[in-house]
């Protein structure tokens, strides 16, 4: 005898999972998941910050310059020993590291590294019998920095650094990574805490003084005729740029600056930008034996190390007695 069945398509040991052992099995994965990224983000977050960290030091040394070999006291090849200042910021970027169109609008704002001349060199200490000419390098000469993919330069997580400038009357530059979360607070913690650089002024610029003896002002002059300057950076291009009356200057006196000379003949440039070929121009006027009048030049060339730069003793009489010169 045969028997028909008729089934409604469910069983009472159908396959599968109901909703209570889905979320269970769910619940276990997201766990295991938990267990083995939190250890593995940390490592990265770690990982990143110590990337940025690298990169800060590289805009680091961009900016202040390479130690010389065998003078670790003096720097060399940087934005500032190079140009005597920190490079302008154009939308938030220093671009004037990686490029001298700093602008973008594919002309050239920064002079780049050249030779400036002065025909006017007399007798430098009386070393010489005839004029010889005064050369002196200064100017852009980068990249200091790999140029950035679009222009900004980014932490480890992507997010664009912040450069912040101080006022000018501290002159310090800060670097800040907003961290993990891409947030600026002094609030967060962990990989989202803001990661900070701070590059002194105190780091890139330093003291230069001397003192020209009082034998060394000429016979009727007085401490009001001897004018001091000290060259120290290039600014932007000129097809006639060609002596070094063209570069930037400081003058003792100047008293915004805190630059002075003193009655006895001692003068301080207080923050003159660290790096080789900074230079000296001390001018003075005198009188030949047939009355007339001349202005009298003389010129040191000398390093500025990140320290007291002290010039020592200056006596410019004897050179100026026997070979005055006319400008």
């Amino acid at each position: 005898m045969s028997h028909i069945f008729f089934s409604n398509g469910k069983s009472e040991h159908s396959p599968g999972f109901t909703l209570i052992e889905l979320c269970a099995v769910m619940a276990i994965i997201a766990f295991s998941v938990f267990l083995v990224s939190g250890p593995l983000q940390g490592r990265t977050d770690e990982a990143r910050i110590d990337q940025t960290l690298t990169l800060m030091g590289e805009i680091e040394t961009a900016l202040l310059g390479q130690e010389l070999p065998g003078e670790p006291t003096l720097r060399d090849a940087g934005y500032i020993p190079d140009m005597g200042n920190l490079p302008e910021l154009i939308d938030g970027q220093p671009r004037g590291l990686w490029t001298p169109d700093t602008d973008k609008d594919s002309e050239e704002d920064l002079l780049r590294r050249c030779q400036f001349i002065s025909d006017g060199f007399a007798k430098n200490w009386g070393f010489a019998a005839e004029a010889t000419p005064l050369y002196i390098w200064m100017g852009w000469r980068g990249p200091y920095l790999s140029p950035p993919r679009d222009g900004v330069l980014r932490d480890a997580w992507g997010n664009a650094l912040i450069f912040q400038p101080d006022t000018p009357e501290k002159g310090d530059l800060t670097i800040v990574s907003p961290g993990a979360n891409g947030i600026v607070s002094d609030q967060d913690a962990g990989a989202d805490s803001d990661i900070k650089a701070v590059i002194r002024r105190s780091r890139f610029t330093a003291p230069v003084s001397g003192v020209i003896i009082p034998s060394g002002i000429n016979t009727n002059n007085s401490r009001e005729d001897i004018v001091i300057r000290l060259y120290y950076s290039a600014p932007g291009p000129d097809e006639n740029h060609e002596d070094i009356t063209d570069l930037t200057f400081m003058e003792a006196d100047m008293q915004d600056q805190g630059a002075v000379i003193a009655e006895d003949g001692y003068f301080l440039f207080p923050e003159v930008p660290v790096g080789t070929d900074r230079l000296l121009e001390i001018s003075q006027p005198m009188l030949d034996k047939d009355g007339n009048k001349h202005t009298v030049l003389t010129y040191i060339r000398f390093e500025v190390l990140p320290t007291l730069n002290w010039l020592g003793r200056i006596d410019i009489r004897n050179s100026y007695d026997m070979y005055p010169y006319r400008v």
